[in-house]
């Protein structure tokens, strides 16, 4: 709920302080490169020191998004220094995505009972909600609280971190016992380019991703472009997302039951042609509803790919370099497929038609499928060695 307000309408909220799409997309991409260095910041600590857990690290990044909305939410700011606090907070929210991934991972790593996918539809369903009553909510307490709202979505999610167990504390016999995992594994000493090096397979993963994120970026940062440009407007943009957000709840919670009937990599390649399905509908749609149609098959697609993807990864990577294998997925989704499409995305629909830049999304699409089927064929053998599948 708090990302739609901050990441969900920063296009919006941009545009009202006067930016262009250009600029939007600037202040897009200056938040992935935020993002990758909170990223590899935040993995590089948590690889070699007990004390900083996943949990602590949420709080402290989801408590610097709060300060610097303080800051972004003053008047009189020239658009330099909007792009920038927007770059920093951007950065600061999106790199969240990959940390409570890798608390997610640490939990069910070390034999802690968690439906995962149940989890993360909750957020999709959450996020359906608010995003379809949001453009009307604005509508009606006035755009300049947007600020206001995303506070306090912050505030009930840093206080739901806080009741949550530490990963890295586990309980034996009803006592809570300060018996840390190095106990259980050694910490993973090895940089990222080591680590690419040592999992190829992870490497091709991540090119593909990238790809794939670089589409998701233009629709996702760009929809109200997209759907101006067919005659919508935000409150359009709210129902055209929550819908998608809807549909990934029943298929993610769903996700634990397809995993006894499906390997892991086979819903990895059917989830990958669904999203050639959705690139296809955008780039040829000329209507509203096609949007919508399209954006009810982004939420299948999504739901599996999301997940899918992430126990991929997790599966084909050595026990101690989870929080790095999240932390580059991360990268690559919010930072590599951020950085390039956000520009572009902005510089296309200035200097074009929003079109113009779907149909990219699509070449991109084509593209990241084909290199993400391939490194999931190839990855089979060895998340089999494992008994993963």
């Amino acid at each position: 709920m708090a990302n739609v307000f901050m990441v969900g309408y920063a296009n919006v909220a941009m545009g009202l302080r006067g930016l262009d799409s250009f600029q939007v997309g600037i202040a897009f991409s200056g938040g992935a490169v935020t993002a990758i260095f909170f990223q590899m910041l935040s993995a590089f600590f948590m690889d070699r020191y007990q004390a900083v857990s996943a949990k602590r690290t949420i709080l402290v990044i989801a408590g610097i998004t709060m300060g610097l909305t303080v800051l972004l939410d003053r008047s009189g700011l020239s658009a330099s220094t909007i792009l920038l606090l927007y770059m920093l907070v951007l950065g600061a929210e999106m790199s969240l995505d990959s940390i409570v991934y890798t608390m997610a991972m640490e939990i069910m790593n070390y034999g802690w009972n968690l439906n995962f996918g149940f989890c993360r539809g909750i957020g999709s369903i959450s996020y359906a909600v608010i995003m379809t009553v949001s453009g009307y909510f604005l509508s009606w307490i006035g755009y300049e609280r947007l600020f206001l709202v995303f506070l306090v979505f912050q505030t009930l999610f840093l206080l739901a971190v806080l009741r949550m167990e530490n990963p890295r504390i586990r309980k034996v016999q009803g006592q809570e016992q300060k018996e840390m995992i190095s106990v259980n594994r050694a910490y993973s000493s090895k940089g990222y380019i080591a680590f690419l090096k040592e999992n190829k397979i992870v490497l091709a993963m991540l090119a593909g991703i990238a790809l794939m994120s670089m589409c998701g970026n233009i629709i996702e940062n760009f929809q109200i472009d997209i759907l101006r440009e067919l005659g919508g407007d935000e409150r359009m943009m709210g129902i055209s997302r929550g819908l998608s957000a809807a549909i990934e709840f029943p298929v993610m919670s769903s996700f634990l039951f397809l995993r006894k009937k499906f390997s892991v990599r086979h819903i990895l390649m059917f989830a990958m042609v669904v999203y050639c399905i959705r690139s296809g509908i955008y780039a040829f749609t000329g209507s509203v509803q096609g949007v919508l149609l399209a954006q009810g098959v982004q939420g299948v697609a999504f739901a599996l790919y999301n997940l899918s993807s992430t126990c991929f990864i997790n599966e084909s990577i050595p026990l101690e370099d989870v929080a790095k294998g999240q932390a580059v997925i991360g990268m690559a989704t919010r930072g590599a497929g951020g950085i390039l499409a956000n520009s572009l995305g902005g510089y296309l629909i200035e200097q074009t038609s929003a079109h113009t830049a779907l149909y990219l999304c699509l070449l991109l699409t084509l593209a990241g499928t084909v290199i993400i089927t391939g490194a999931a064929l190839k990855g089979q053998d060895r998340i089999a060695e494992r008994g993963m599948l």
